[in-house]
């Protein structure tokens, strides 16, 4: 009798811990540009009424050089860095930062913006991740062990690209859609084998950067593509082309994803390209505006009460987190002394300087109006900061990760 009270006190804890990688919360934040697909957390009740000196660091953590962002689920923070040519998925303790697990395999980092460049992706007990030479990992989440995984270079004629391949795996029910470019152009596996259903390849343009990701237009499910050259979207469950936007990216530079509201789409790059919104019938897309008020390179646009917030700039290091109406395209502000990656919570943008300095500042469209400002880690910042459980993760391009706590 004992006995089976004790277990009877037990058996929920142990399918707690055993669910929790499969489980999913309001803070979580299980792959990139959060779990929503528009850089913005459910967060409501997080503090921005900091001491002087700055927030609380809870911890800080070496993950090796690169740009990968943090997929946070279940009390696990995940991510991944370059160290010694050798590529690292880290999976920490969100409460200690202390590693749960590491899988590390062979991965010459470059000479020119080393380390790592895409996010992890997490969905139903699995962690995806892709390296900047092609290499598609699947892994338990629970444990890291490697379930299946494939090179797209090697294994369906991709091509890697001047900068490395950069994009987030995008999981879609039981596919997984990645951009391989080359003859491969956007693969579809199917996520528990690796297998290909079908690849549409060659790509329209050269690789980019950007990642491909799902939207809703013109009634029907279409994976969104953003090449050196062009917008195009694919029929999700065929590969079918269905349309195709021109757009060239300086330097082959098309880092930061397409916006898609509707039928509309908004398209940004940097080094003096500009910005635009398009709306798309059919095969055919019909330019709305086209002006120069807001250049993203790395950092997405966030799109809230009928404006867009954005980093404009690139990596000469001037720029300035701008504001524009999103019908006409017209700027409502600009700030330089904000210029840098963000995400958004509670109406409250959440900015990293390319600095180190953290910014709160409100989701206002009528002007730049700051709430707390900090230094909270050293070296280059290019990756957007990401709020999830009461912290705001950010990552130095060096390899510092650190942990803001935000509790009230």
């Amino acid at each position: 009798m004992k006995s089976n009270s004790h277990l009877t006190m037990l058996t929920p804890l142990l399918v707690a811990a055993a669910a929790f990688i499969s489980s999913s919360f309001a803070a979580d934040w299980p792959h990139d540009r959060g779990p929503d697909a528009n850089d913005i957390s459910a967060e409501t009740e997080w503090s921005s009424d900091w001491p002087a000196d700055g927030p609380r660091i809870a911890w800080q953590a070496d993950v090796g050089t690169g740009y990968s962002s943090v997929a946070v689920v279940g009390g696990r923070v995940f991510t991944m860095g370059n160290t010694n040519g050798q590529d690292v998925i880290f999976a920490l303790d969100a409460v200690t930062g202390k590693p749960v697990w590491t899988h590390n395999y062979a991965c010459e980092s470059a000479k020119q913006f080393p380390g790592t460049r895409a996010s992890p992706t997490f969905d139903d007990g699995h962690l995806y991740t892709y390296s900047r030479s092609g290499d598609l990992f699947c892994l338990n989440a629970d444990d890291g062990k490697v379930l299946w995984s494939l090179n797209t270079v090697k294994e369906h004629v991709g091509v890697v690209a001047k900068f490395g391949l950069a994009c987030h795996p995008l999981i879609v029910g039981d596919r997984l859609y990645i951009y391989a470019s080359g003859a491969a152009g956007l693969l579809c596996l199917d996520k528990k084998t690796g297998k290909k259903i079908w690849n549409h390849g060659p790509a329209p343009g050269k690789a980019g950067y950007a990642s491909p990701h799902r939207a809703r237009v013109g009634g029907r499910d279409v994976i969104a593509c953003f090449s050196d050259s062009v917008l195009w979207g694919l029929d999700a469950e065929s590969g079918a082309l269905l349309w195709s936007v021109p757009w060239k990216a300086t330097h082959n530079i098309c880092s930061a994803s397409p916006l898609y509201v509707g039928d509309e789409v908004f398209v940004s790059t940097a080094y003096d390209v500009g910005c635009g919104k398009f709306s798309i019938e059919g095969d055919k897309a019909t330019p709305l505006w086209r002006n120069k008020n807001l250049m993203t390179q790395f950092s997405n646009a966030i799109l809230h009460d009928g404006h867009l917030f954005g980093a404009s700039g690139d990596n000469r290091k001037t720029g300035s987190l701008s504001c524009i109406d999103w019908d006409k395209g017209e700027v409502a502000w600009s700030e330089a002394s904000a210029f840098g990656p963000l995400t958004m919570a509670g109406e409250r943008l959440v900015i990293i300087t390319w600095q180190g300095e953290l910014i709160v500042a409100k989701a206002s469209t009528k002007s730049y109006q700051e709430l707390a400002r900090a230094k909270v880690v050293d070296g280059e910042c290019w990756t957007a900061p990401v709020l999830s459980g009461n912290r705001i993760y950010v990552r130095a391009n060096g390899g510092t990760l650190v942990a803001v706590d935000v509790s009230l």
